[in-house]
Parts: structure tokens; sequence; C-alpha cells
């Protein structure tokens, strides 16, 4: 196996226009750096692949994500600017977002229920968004899921790391490996089968009983575990762990959680419809519109 690349310092220019400022955070394949763009003086994330072995998977995970921001716009997804290379390492220029993952925001716990609830109902109304251009993501989880404070009381919701979206149809990747993150993932995500918009629908499922009980609905000590439980559907309802949250809301979860796609909620629209009473009261519809692009 090849050696890691080796990764920008601070203060580093990268491609003659970014200074590097500080390591934002890590993860298998890439790292993501806050920089400043030296004529501007705009901040912006710089997503660094720092594969050895997978190059060939990574960049074209980065070509995919830079070519899925162009066709869906949307507030509440996270901006791609540029795709480039600096001495051979490609790197995307994205939006350096301001403040914390759900994940993070969900371990203070200081958060109301509608707060919580809203920030679904967003992240519901950008899918609606992708899947009308044809993408879905295939790995929603709490923590690709960056928020913002606003001047109201509910936090923006950007979704990222679109890096192994696909068509509907899709099942593997080129390489067989199995698309999602397991603790998120539908139950035909673990069996091959061809997938559709409904493993979001299912993955915003899983986002929201977390975001209503503080845990994931499925648990497992091995991968095997955690997967037969997800292929069982057999989980804690969300009453059973908190008995104030409104059965009527309860039904949206576990309708979310089917194990059959076809009883699930068949569009992310639907599933943003039916929370829309438990959201921000000054929302009246989603405010997803036609397919972008």
């Amino acid at each position: 196996m090849e050696p890691l690349r080796t990764l920008p310092e601070p203060g580093q220019l990268i491609g003659g226009h970014f200074r590097i400022l500080r390591l934002i955070g890590m993860g298998r394949m890439t790292a993501v750096f806050e920089a400043n763009h030296i004529t501007t003086d705009i901040r912006y994330a710089l997503k660094w692949l720092r594969v050895g072995a997978d190059e060939t998977v990574g960049r074209a995970r980065f070509q995919r994500m830079f070519k899925i921001a162009d066709r869906m716009p949307h507030p509440n997804i996270a901006s791609i600017y540029d795709l480039a290379e600096d001495s051979g390492s490609p790197y995307l220029v994205t939006s350096f977002l301001r403040g914390q993952t759900l994940t993070a925001a969900l371990e203070r716990g200081t958060w109301t229920r509608l707060q919580r609830v809203d920030v679904v109902v967003q992240c519901l109304e950008a899918l609606a968004a992708a899947h009308g251009c044809g993408v879905i993501h295939c790995e929603l989880k709490s923590s690709n899921i960056m928020l913002r404070d606003t001047h109201d009381d509910v936090p923006l919701a950007r979704l990222f790391d679109f890096g192994v979206a696909r068509p509907p149809g899709a099942a593997l990747t080129a390489s067989g490996e199995v698309l999602g993150n397991p603790p998120y993932m539908a139950p035909e995500q673990f069996n091959g089968a061809p997938l559709d918009e409904r493993v979001d629908v299912y993955a915003m499922g899983v986002v929201l009983y977390e975001c209503l009980t503080g845990r994931l609905p499925f648990q497992g000590s091995t991968s095997a575990e955690l997967s037969r439980a997800i292929m069982t559907g057999k989980f804690p309802r969300p009453r059973e762990l908190d008995a104030d949250i409104p059965a009527t809301l309860e039904l949206v979860v576990l309708r979310a959680l089917a194990c059959d796609p076809n009883e699930r909620f068949q569009s992310a629209n639907e599933m943003a419809e039916q929370l829309l009473p438990w959201a921000d009261p000054s929302r009246s519809e989603p405010t997803a519109g036609p397919a972008i692009g």
C-alpha cells in the first residue's frame, strides 16, 4: 500500500490562492482544512485527498461531488466551488461552514423539539432538490449535517459529503463496496438491492429518531449484529424512551423506518409535509420546489 499523502501545513499556500489556516478534521480518505483566499480574504474549506492505494476511488468521488454540486444549488446543501490540484494532490474548494455538526449539537442537548424537527425538515427539503436532480445521497448521518446559528431560534442546516451519491438504481460501488453508513442504512442497502430515494428517507428517519431520543434506533456490538437488527426492524419505539413525544410524531418516525420501502414515505417532500406541525410554526409548507437543473 502506498503511504498517505503529505498533508499541507498551516501557512502553506495551495494552488497559488489559498493560505492554510488550520486542520478542521480528518477521515480515512480525506482531510479538511480552513483556508483563506489571499486576494479576497474569504474563508473556504479545502477538502484534501489523502489516500494512497485508493487514489482512483478518491479522485472519482471528488469528481462526482463537484459535478453533483453544480447540478443542485440549494440553501441547505453545502456549496462546492472548484476542483483543483496542487503538486499532483487533488482538492475541493467548498464553503466554510461555521457552526457545529448535528452530532455535536445533540450531544450538548440544549435544543427544543421544535428546533430539532425543523432541522430534519430542512434536510428533507434539500434532499427533495437532490432527488429532483436524479441524485440520492446514500451516506446520510447526523455528522454530515452542519448547523449554523441564525438570527431566529432555528439554526440553518446544510447537508454535505455527497461523495458516494448515486443515481437511482445503483446498489454497489464499482469495487463492490456497499453504499452507506451502517447505523443509518436501510435494509435494502445491506443486501445489494437497487437503491432509490427511499434509502435517504429511511436515513432521515434514523436522524429524526436520534433527534427525538438522543440515541440511534439500532444497536449492535458488531457490524453483523447491527445489520441483523436493521434487517429485522426491531427497535425501541420513541415513546418507550420518552413518553412526552407526541404519538402522531412517533408514527412519522415508524413509517420512515419501515423495512419495506413501499411502506415508507415515498418522497422526502412527503415526509417533510408530515413533520411541519412539529417544526417552526411560521412555516406552512416545505420550501423545496420543482427539480433544479
